[in-house]
């Protein structure tokens, strides 16, 4: 300082180290505060993300599950949930819990609706077939073809017994394979033109798993609309192995050198299969059956062959017994 009246000024010099002698305590002090404030910050922060956050964030979750269609998986429980969270959490639980079993009654009981109008248009489709048989066999009796009526005996009570089954209940293919050929036989001695029919199966597949009547509906098929345009009629049935999208299928190609599938069934068969026709009702019943037992890991495709005859090709994943 300077005093100009005096004509006196003032000044002194302190050394670095002296000053800090003076300073350091203060500046500990303060740093050791801003450190103590922000661990307190951190353990406040992580607190209340703890206690009010983390918890919110379970809830604000599990009720856009809930308001959406994948509600399968409840919020789990936490010791340091507060009352009142503990409370929204068991409460959403339970919302999640009767959601799950409303979803799945309604489910269940479609699929038995389902599942009996499917059984009532098989056994419908069957009523006219089981008529003919019994015609069949009143007219070899007439004649006294007993050989033939013994034969049409056997194949037709194992036919009975396989179209009574549970349609929604896999068979192997040996069996479905049997049930085609026990229906070959049948129409073979009540038809005027012969039918052939020709079988290229892979045989390491006759155990797995395939939909009752999957050949079967096909081969009737061919044998009710080609009634007799041509002398010898041929059904040829391929069944192979192979890989898609590195999962075995069963692939089989059926198909005839009738007349194959007009234009318009075509197009109603390339359609979502809504309501059964009046026409291939057994082909609209296989596609729901299909629909209800794979979902929607199948594939089935319908076209008529460049020389003619209808072709029906139809991928399923294969399940051994």
């Amino acid at each position: 300082d300077y005093y100009a009246a005096f004509g006196i000024g003032l000044s002194g010099i302190m050394s670095l180290e002296e000053m800090w002698s003076y300073l350091k305590i203060s500046v500990t002090i303060f740093l050791v505060a801003i450190i103590v404030i922000c661990v307190l910050f951190f353990v406040i922060y992580t607190f209340i993300s703890r206690i009010l956050i983390y918890p919110l964030n379970q809830i604000t979750i599990a009720s856009k599950k809930l308001a959406g269609s994948d509600a399968e998986e409840t919020i789990p429980q936490d010791q340091d949930d507060l009352l009142e969270y503990s409370t929204i959490r068991i409460a959403l639980n339970r919302l999640v819990v009767q959601k799950v079993n409303l979803e799945q009654d309604n489910i269940g009981k479609t699929r038995e609706k389902e599942h009996a109008l499917l059984q009532y248009y098989q056994l419908q489709t069957r009523s006219h077939f089981f008529l003919n048989c019994l015609k069949s066999l009143y007219n070899m009796a007439e004649k006294g073809e007993m050989e033939k009526i013994k034969m049409m005996i056997l194949a037709f009570s194992n036919h009975l017994r396989y179209v009574f089954h549970d349609n929604l209940l896999l068979v192997t293919l040996k069996s479905e394979l049997d049930e085609a050929q026990d229906y070959y036989h049948i129409i073979q001695m009540d038809r005027a033109n012969p039918l052939l029919l020709n079988l290229e199966v892979d045989q390491d597949l006759m155990d797995c798993k395939v939909p009752p009547l999957v050949v079967q509906t096909f081969l009737e098929n061919s044998y009710k609309y080609n009634p007799g345009n041509k002398q010898f009629l041929r059904f040829h049935v391929q069944i192979d192995r192979i890989e898609m999208e590195k999962k075995p299928y069963i692939r089989l190609r059926l198909s005839d050198n009738g007349i194959g599938y007009g234009k318009d069934m075509l197009k109603k068969l390339s359609e979502p299969d809504e309501q059964f026709e009046e026409y291939h009702v057994g082909i609209s019943n296989l596609r729901r059956r299909m629909a209800l037992i794979y979902q929607n890991d199948y594939q089935i495709a319908f076209f008529n062959a460049p020389g003619g005859g209808a072709c029906s090709l139809i991928y399923l994943p294969m399940q051994k017994e």
